[in-house]
């Protein structure tokens, strides 16, 4: 008779959670309140499991009622499915929240923050702190880089390439003199992304004023700012009219000359020849590339600014095929890789991180140092994806762990890829600098250029002979 009382004194205790359960989940339910129908999801799955104890128990020692089991299972899964409803129905205020915060102003206090920098309290070390530190402490520098709208024409018609937040477009910013000077603009508009990575974005910009000026980094000429409030915003950098490395790349396979042979630069009457910048490539052209992205990655990490996203997708071409560095900006890759991890619905680009980035959103310079031989992969394999045959898993992280890499391109030198494996070092700490890889290459493309104006050279005087001889037979 204890044991009854006691089982039917489980069920009482059971109804007296259900019922104010069940009223908190309608308050809770009619003011969108995720923390509160956190607490009734749980609450109820312990009550529930409660009276399934309950009930079991009550059937093992008094024997099975079929028309109770039937009835008591039911409500369970009555229960079990209101679980699942307010489950969803979270998601579904989480993703209204998620949009509103898409759709929302940039606050005054924003605002102020990007014009005149955070407030600091003490005297700030401009002279130490590094720059992307610091940056956010300084402020807009309107007067050099603001420009009006109006100073702007876009050929709307003809992008020159879109990403996940904006498009880029080639225009024209009408000077004072009469000479209109060729630029490229890069408009993000509202709605596109939310006010977070916005804010990144505008901190990007500002890092840009205060970087100066590198021949391998691309140029911030200035910004169209008036329209911040609502998350408008036009970047305008300097024009590129080669386009990028990766589609270089690409429309070169069949005119690429490679002077590799048994793993050595060597130049023959064959392979020596010049090659035209306007049809095709050579090996010493990426030997060039691989040096001047050195180059500039060596002053963006003096400038202790971090990348984040080395590739060959980001790397434009000036006049003369020069190397710039573009799309550089640690905040808004960080934001973005933290959407990545939270909602697993934005394009990671896993190939290019280091492993430490991987397993524990690290970066820096030498995370850089790696994402850098990944390019490299990409510049003597005439740009094939990376790690093409393989999908992006924790098996694919464990596979670095234990010592996979890419392997040798057809046209990469040995010597050019035992420096690729250095940068691939799991400890970051025993990786080479951009400094190193600086040297290296200019050392590499010295010889080459050497060698290839050796035989230029023995290939002009033969031509001579060869005419002269034609001319005294005549």
């Amino acid at each position: 008779m204890d044991l009854r009382l006691s089982l039917w004194i489980g069920y009482v205790i059971h109804a007296f959670i259900a019922v104010p359960m069940d009223l908190f989940l309608h308050r809770a339910s009619k003011n969108k309140d995720t923390p509160k129908l956190r607490i009734f999801g749980v609450v109820n799955c312990f009550n529930m499991i409660w009276a399934l104890v309950d009930y079991w128990a009550h059937t093992w020692f008094f024997g099975l009622h079929i028309q109770s089991l039937f009835l008591y299972n039911s409500y369970c899964l009555y229960k079990f499915y209101v679980c699942i409803v307010v489950y969803y129905y979270i998601r579904d205020i989480e993703d209204e929240e998620e949009e509103q915060a898409a759709a929302r102003t940039l606050t005054e206090e924003e605002l102020k923050d990007f014009e005149e920098g955070l407030a600091f309290k003490g005297e700030l070390d401009v002279a130490t702190k590094d720059l992307m530190e610091k940056v956010q402490y300084q402020r807009y520098k309107r007067e050099d880089y603001e420009i009006r709208m109006d100073k702007l024409e876009l050929d709307l018609e003809n992008p020159l390439g879109k990403g996940m937040y904006g498009i880029v477009y080639r225009g024209s910013l009408k000077r004072g003199d009469g000479q209109d000077k060729p630029v490229a603009v890069k408009t993000f508009e509202s709605g596109i992304m939310d006010a977070n990575c916005f804010k990144a974005l505008l901190y990007e910009l500002k890092v840009m004023t205060y970087l100066g000026q590198h021949p391998n980094v691309i140029s911030l000429v200035g910004a169209v700012t008036s329209e911040i409030k609502t998350r408008r915003l036009h970047m305008v950098i300097e024009f590129c009219p080669f386009g990028n490395v990766l589609e270089n790349l690409r429309a070169s396979r069949g005119l690429f000359v490679n002077t590799v042979i048994n793993g050595e630069i060597q130049f023959d009457q064959g392979t020596g020849r010049l090659v035209n910048e306007e049809d095709g490539l050579s090996t010493i052209e990426l030997i060039r590339w691989s040096q001047e992205i050195a180059s500039g990655m060596e002053y963006l990490g003096d400038m202790k600014v971090v990348h984040g996203d080395l590739a060959a997708r980001n790397l434009l071409l000036a006049e003369g095929k020069r190397i710039k560095i573009a799309d550089f900006g640690l905040a808004r890759q960080l934001y973005q890789y933290s959407v990545y991890v939270k909602r697993q619905n934005s394009p990671l680009p896993w190939r290019w991180l280091a492993i430490e980035s991987l397993t524990d959103m690290n970066f820096s310079t030498k995370s850089d140092v790696w994402a850098y031989s990944v390019v490299l992969h990409e510049l003597f394999t005439l740009g094939k994806a990376p790690y093409s045959v393989q999908q992006f898993t924790l098996e694919f992280v464990e596979k670095l762990r234990e010592g996979m890499r890419l392997e040798q391109p057809d046209f990469c030198p040995d010597s050019v890829y035992k420096k690729m494996q250095e940068c691939w070092v799991e400890n970051p700490d025993e990786r080479p600098s951009f400094h190193d890889l600086s040297l290296f290459f200019k050392l590499v493309l010295a010889k080459a250029e050497v060698e290839h104006t050796c035989l230029a050279k023995y290939v002009l005087i033969g031509i001579m002979e060869s005419e002269k001889e034609v001319k005294i037979n005549k």
